[in-house]
This record gives structure tokens, C-alpha cells and sequence, in this order.
């Protein structure tokens, strides 16, 4: 169904899925992703799609096999490369498993980096004490300035 494999990079900020897309891309038969917002594309055209008056008339246009060439072609549309694999990063894929081999037509692909949760938050801290003279004070200025309340938020 699919025209090239694509396979799929998500995990937790900072965790190092950017590094691992940067690596992966060094491949030339390999299209690696910036952040991507395919899946909120293909779940907004899921979540619509017997919604539409259209389709409501015309139940040959809603039925399910239908639903699946489209996410397929909108999938497959999303990247243009001439590379033959593409992996798409995107932090929402593990919670739109079940939609991403919908699309597919087979198991999905998923790369998880993983990383200790306090080197996670270490990292986010040492981000913030590089840019805090840039940062404008958002939300509830007393809780995030600590160190715990950072992590909180």
C-alpha cells in the first residue's frame, strides 16, 4: 500500500530523538523528519471524517477502506523526498499507534530513544539557566523559580 517505508522516531524531549533523526539522515537512502506534524494531520482527517455531510450522504465515500487510502496518500504525500526510507519524527506517534498502522496496513515502526528522566529534566534546567535573561516570565511566575518547581512545570 505504501510507496517507501516509513518508519517513525518519538520519545520525550530532550531525550535524544533529534540527535538520533541527525544521525539516521546522514544516510543517503534515508529521509529523516524535523519534528513533524503528520500525525496531527492524519488524526485530524480521522477524527472528521464521518463528520462531513458528504460522507454522510454518500456512505461509499465514510467506509473504512476509503478512510485507509486516504490517510495512506496523505501519509505518503506529507514527505516529498526521493530518498527510498522515511522516518518521521513526531512526539505524538506512541499514543496513535493503532492510527499509524491503520494508515500503514501493517505493524508500525517506532524508534524510542530513551534517556534517565533527571538527565532529561538536568538538561531543561541547563537550557533555562542558558536563556533565563531571554525568557519572558510566562505563567505562574513563583512556581518556576526553583529548580523543583521547573521540573513541576
Amino acid at each position: 500500500m505504501n510507496n517507501k517505508p516509513i518508519h517513525f522516531v518519538s520519545g520525550l524531549p530532550r531525550s535524544g530523538s533529534t540527535l538520533l533523526c541527525n544521525i539516521l539522515a546522514q544516510n543517503p537512502d534515508i529521509h529523516s523528519t524535523p519534528t513533524s506534524g503528520c500525525h496531527e494531520v492524519l488524526f485530524m482527517l480521522r477524527n472528521n471524517w464521518y463528520q462531513w455531510t458528504e460522507h454522510k450522504a454518500a456512505k461509499s465515500l465514510s467506509d473504512e477502506a476509503n478512510l485507509q487510502r486516504v490517510l495512506s496518500a496523505t501519509l505518503n504525500a506529507y514527505h516529498n523526498t526521493d530518498r527510498s526510507v522515511i522516518v518521521d519524527k513526531g512526539r505524538g506517534w506512541l499514543s496513535m499507534i493503532e492510527l499509524a498502522e491503520f494508515t500503514l496496513g501493517c505493524k508500525a515502526k517506532i524508534l524510542v530513544p530513551v534517556r534517565n528522566l533527571n538527565q532529561i529534566l538536568a538538561s531543561f534546567e541547563k537550557l533555562h539557566r542558558k536563556n533565563a535573561h531571554k525568557l519572558p516570565d510566562a505563567g505562574n511566575y513563583m512556581n518556576v523559580q526553583t529548580i523543583e518547581g521547573r521540573c513541576e512545570h
